[in-house]
């Protein structure tokens, strides 16, 4: 409370002086930098555990899944929400024999914002076309995912330097922050 006093009175007497270079930034400045570099940080983080789940999503399945082939049966595109979705149903062949259609592609849906994009996209799965495919081998007909391009395991590691980036600045723009005002503050009190 002391502390909060001899604050505000400095500041009192900084602006009734007219001196305003050596003031320290005031506690609302410091703490709108402080949650915006927050802000940036959570987002850098979340951007990280986004790649890692990736990452693992492509490791169980190159450890716990079997690699197959599966044959485009229908591609199309729904709208839903402002956004175009892909819907594409394939069947898993393996061993001459055909399992049930599934609609699962790729990790996470394919999708566009807009419909000539999300035609584009449709347009890259080819009807008839044999795709490599992940599967549970004890129930193939239960979880099967088609990969247009394969499994690629090196590809969310290329974007890891993304997290950095936002995390990382934010951390030192922080510190710098602090350091300045308590530099700015020991000034005061040498006056």
């Amino acid at each position: 409370m002391g502390k909060r006093k001899r604050s505000l009175r400095l500041t009192k007497e900084t602006e009734e002086s007219g001196d305003n270079e050596t003031e320290p930034f005031t506690t609302p400045e410091a703490l709108a930098f402080l949650l915006s570099a927050l802000l940036i940080f959570f987002f850098g983080l979340g951007l990280f555990f986004s790649i890692a789940n990736s990452f693992a999503w492509r490791m169980k399945l190159k450890w716990f899944q079997e690699e197959g082939v599966a044959r485009v049966l229908k591609t199309e595109v729904l709208h839903r929400e402002n956004a175009y979705d892909i819907e594409i149903t394939h069947q898993l062949e393996r061993g001459g024999r055909k399992f049930q259609p599934k609609v699962n592609a790729e990790e996470t849906q394919p999708s566009a914002p807009s419909l000539a994009e999300a035609e584009a996209i449709r347009a890259t799965y080819r009807v008839g076309q044999l795709y490599p495919c992940w599967f549970t081998p004890d129930n193939p007909d239960y979880n099967n995912v088609l990969l247009r391009d394969g499994l690629q395991l090196w590809w969310p590691l290329t974007r890891l330097w993304l997290p950095f980036a936002f995390s990382v600045p934010p951390f030192f723009l922080c510190r710098w922050l602090w350091r300045r005002r308590a530099a700015r503050e020991r000034e005061w009190r040498q006056r």
